[in-house]
């Protein structure tokens, strides 16, 4: 999935200068994610090779990206995001499914628990009932006394 995700942002980077449709999504992603390229800026330079550079170069770097490169918060020079966007989205996806994953093991967890207490409750309400049947039978039983007569006879035979 991290190769996946790398090989289709060099694509977008690819063909930002090629295909004007892709030049919204792309900066797009890199506005909100603050980052720049796919590893960090210069992988704006594999795409759009210029004749002389030098990274002293700050002019050049700041036309050779795009604006969506830039800090908008800085207004009067171009600061670029130092950041690539493989490791901005990465990072998102990798605490998303760290969420998802926690979430999910706390519901079975919780419903794990849900389901002992519930067993608890039934185990205890049938032994209840059956202490309490018993004693209806014992005192239906004992006025008349059936018990203790049978015994007296088996034991009297003898």
């Amino acid at each position: 999935m991290e190769m996946e995700m790398e090989t289709k942002l060099w694509y977008s980077v690819n063909q930002y200068s090629i295909d004007v449709s892709w030049q919204p999504y792309v900066d797009s992603y890199q506005t909100q994610l603050k980052c720049c390229g796919v590893h960090n800026y210069t992988d704006w330079f594999m795409a759009m090779p210029p004749e002389d550079f030098t990274p002293d170069d700050k002019d050049l770097i700041a036309q050779l990206v795009p604006l969506s490169c830039c800090d908008l918060n800085d207004t009067t020079q171009c600061t670029i995001y130092d950041v690539g966007c493989h490791t901005s989205m990465y990072d998102i996806l990798y605490e998303t499914g760290n969420t998802v994953i926690t979430n999910t093991l706390a519901t079975v967890v919780l419903q794990l628990c849900g389901a002992g207490f519930g067993f608890f409750l039934v185990r205890k309400l049938k032994l209840f009932t059956f202490m309490v049947e018993d004693l209806l039978y014992t005192e239906k039983r004992s006025p008349f006394a059936y018990s203790k007569m049978h015994s007296m006879t088996s034991s009297e035979k003898l």
